[in-house]
């Protein structure tokens, strides 16, 4: 079977154009729908043909184009607290119960001020008795200083983990040709984590993993991978609802407001920390009005941070927390907004529609 091609492309000698073997039973359908073709030059031979539904863009979303190797996440960085205190003292600090983390589970953290308004979202987990937190990039060294203030006589010691070691993002299950490799066994369950001397796995939802492993082993995983960008990771990383918080948005929002407590991010248990009382207050009294939702618009320019969101009669509805292309045309964002106007048609401040998305966290 050959492909049909438009007009214009009558100056493309016969025998330079593709042909393609049809699967789909013993003779090819008279009418065949628009199909998209999706190969990657550096990975081995392989295309994929799947139709394009009507009304559908032919463009491919970050999801569907997505390769199984991200390569290094330098957006982000990671912090480690060592010392005979370092438990006990993330537990005065952050949003989350620390001490009673399972040694095989990771969790969401907060970092408040003392109104109660965060300064940075993070994702921890525990090494025996001490604990490693994935900050931006951008926030690390300013979080681990501010951190430093508060360890007064207690054994801790705060660092950031230099370029000896590397975050890497993978879409699971990985590929048959890497996945003998160590480094890349994954939990079988979102939430939980793999602990060894020379590797970190941690599962997130949506079959997606980060491995935080030797600068070295990186480099020989990313040898014959396709290897996808960090806008590419940011665009799933969107996808999963995550509450990445950034430098723009600090000391605006209560962890509630990025729904931190639905995805297991603040004990109500645990005792205090700072800005503890007030999260606790708005959380009994019913007081979160506003809420973190996901949208899709149609859009060549990626929304800034902060970029505001408004209602019927321009009224102000919100403000985006973070966005992410998909391919060009089009871009996911998460925004927080009033919950009561949740369902209300809602635009980006430049008039592009927007379109919810139902949030991850309500399907499980």
């Amino acid at each position: 079977m050959t492909t049909a091609w438009p007009r214009h492309s009558n100056r493309v000698k016969r025998q330079e154009r593709p042909t393609f073997r049809w699967s789909g039973g013993a003779k090819w359908p008279k009418r065949v729908a628009p199909v998209r073709i999706i190969c990657w030059s550096n990975f081995p031979p392989r295309l994929f043909v799947t139709p394009l539904l009507e009304g559908q863009p032919h463009s491919l979303t970050a999801e569907q184009a997505a390769p199984a190797f991200y390569g290094p996440l330098e957006q982000y960085a990671v912090v480690h607290f060592s010392g005979a205190d370092a438990l006990a003292f993330l537990q005065g600090q952050l949003t989350c119960d620390v001490i009673g983390l399972p040694a095989d589970r990771w969790v969401w953290a907060g970092y408040c001020t003392a109104k109660g308004r965060l300064l940075c979202t993070g994702i921890l987990w525990r090494e025996g008795n001490s604990a490693c937190l994935i900050l931006p990039a951008s926030q690390a060294d300013a979080m681990a200083k501010r951190l430093r203030m508060f360890v007064l006589r207690a054994k801790v010691t705060i660092s950031v983990t230099g370029e000896d070691r590397q975050l890497i993002g993978m879409r699971l299950p990985v590929p048959d040709g890497i996945r003998s490799i160590p480094a890349l066994r994954f939990p079988s369950q979102a939430h939980q984590c793999l602990i060894s001397p020379d590797h970190t796995a941690l599962r997130l939802a949506g079959d997606c993993g980060l491995t935080w492993i030797p600068t070295a082993a990186a480099k020989t995983l990313r040898e014959g991978q396709p290897t996808g960008s960090p806008s590419a990771w940011d665009a799933v990383s969107v996808g999963l609802d995550e509450p990445w918080l950034a430098p723009a948005s600090q000391e605006l929002y209560v962890p509630q407001m990025l729904n931190l407590e639905r995805i297991g991010g603040v004990s109500f248990t645990k005792g205090c920390y700072p800005g503890q009382e007030i999260v606790a207050r708005s959380q009994h009294l019913g007081q979160v009005k506003r809420r973190l939702y996901r949208y899709r618009a149609e859009a060549t320019r990626l929304p800034v941070i902060g970029t505001r969101i408004v209602g019927h009669d321009a009224k102000p509805a919100g403000e985006v927390l973070r966005a992410a292309s998909l391919d060009g045309h089009r871009c996911l964002l998460l925004a927080v907004i009033p919950t009561e106007m949740q369902d209300q048609a809602l635009t980006l401040e430049d008039g592009t529609p927007l379109h919810a998305e139902t949030p991850t966290h309500a399907a499980s």
